[in-house]
């Protein structure tokens, strides 16, 4: 991407991996009112993260960015970019608060780890050997910039630090070590020839439109592949056999039982009112059918409620449990 080959500069780069990671972020958390604390390092990442800071200020986002330390060859430019995030009111931190950085957290802040990217090896230095271990056991959502602060850019987490971002928004390509990453992965960078595409042999994603990042289809599928099942039932005893036998086939990671729901419907031509028992029935959309047919096995009406409702979003860890619950079927 030089400017001998690429004809690019560092400045231009920067602006267009930083707008990528913010269009990234806005995708995954839309809520404005959550604040946006961003850790910069002294590399390209921590100059993603300056720009992508000042984009979600001027869309509306509370943004924080802690970076403390500016070196280097780039330093006179980060100045720069700290002064635009300053224009822009974003809080900018340069030193460790008397309190620790975790005090800058509250359980709601979506964190951006722009500290360590692709070139990044060895532990962690000063004053960084404190943010980093703050990214790797925070409670709170983090997206990586490129690849997740402290893994190694071929093999991933060799140094098993256990880190498992929410969100990766990997630059240009995606890197060797990130291949197999298991949250939200996003391609960004909108920026590569379609020459240098090919003489490198890097496939670019289906962009589409004016869109600055695509989101890879694996990740999107593990992701929105959850439904939630509706079944009434007269009583809890059917109730309790049609779960156990859900859960006890693995098409269910979880039943849900609420009892004295009060039904109001219409049946062969007459307005019924009826007490029921509700099942909301946890599970992956590829198993639907086989739980349509189970409930209809067991079920004692000729027309049960069998409706379904994907599950757009949620905790990660809740929905890889309930695929770790249930069967592995294909859709």
């Amino acid at each position: 991407m030089s400017p001998d080959v690429g004809a690019y500069k560092l400045e231009q780069l920067m602006e267009l991996a930083g707008l990528s990671v913010a269009s990234a972020f806005s995708k995954c958390y839309e809520d404005k009112r959550d604040p946006v604390v961003i850790f910069c390092g002294p590399g390209n990442n921590g100059g993603d993260g300056l720009v992508a800071a000042r984009h979600l200020s001027l869309w509306g986002y509370s943004v924080t960015v802690v970076i403390p330390k500016i070196s280097g060859p780039n330093a006179s430019y980060f100045n720069l970019l700290v002064s635009q995030c300053e224009n822009a009111s974003v809080s900018i931190i340069k030193s460790e608060p008397p309190s620790s950085y975790s005090s800058l957290l509250t359980p709601k802040t979506r964190i951006i780890d722009a500290v360590f990217g692709f070139s990044a090896s060895g532990p962690p230095r000063a004053p960084f050997d404190k943010i980093i271990p703050l990214l790797h056991s925070t409670p709170n959502s983090v997206l990586s910039v490129d690849i997740p602060s402290g893994w190694d850019v071929d093999g991933g987490d060799v140094a098993g630090t256990g880190f498992k971002p929410d969100v990766l928004v990997s630059l240009t390509a995606v890197k060797e070590g990130a291949r197999n990453f298991e949250g939200r992965h996003f391609v960004g960078g909108r920026f590569l020839y379609g020459g240098l595409g090919s003489k490198y042999g890097i496939s670019m994603p289906p962009y589409d439109g004016q869109e600055q990042v695509y989101e890879l289809e694996g990740t999107r599928q593990r992701r929105d592949d959850k439904i939630v099942v509706y079944v009434t039932a007269p009583s809890e005893e059917v109730a309790e056999g049609i779960s156990e036998a859900l859960v006890g086939g693995e098409l269910a990671a979880c039943v849900n039982i609420t009892p004295g729901i009060r039904s109001i419907y219409k049946w062969q031509g007459k307005v019924e009112s009826d007490r029921e028992v509700m099942m909301m029935v946890k599970s992956r959309r590829s198993l639907f059918k086989d739980i349509e047919a189970k409930v209809k096995e067991l079920h004692p009406y000729d027309t049960p409620e069998i409706i379904a409702v994907d599950i757009k979003d949620g905790s990660r860890e809740y929905l890889d449990w309930i695929d770790e619950s249930v069967l592995k079927k294909s859709l």
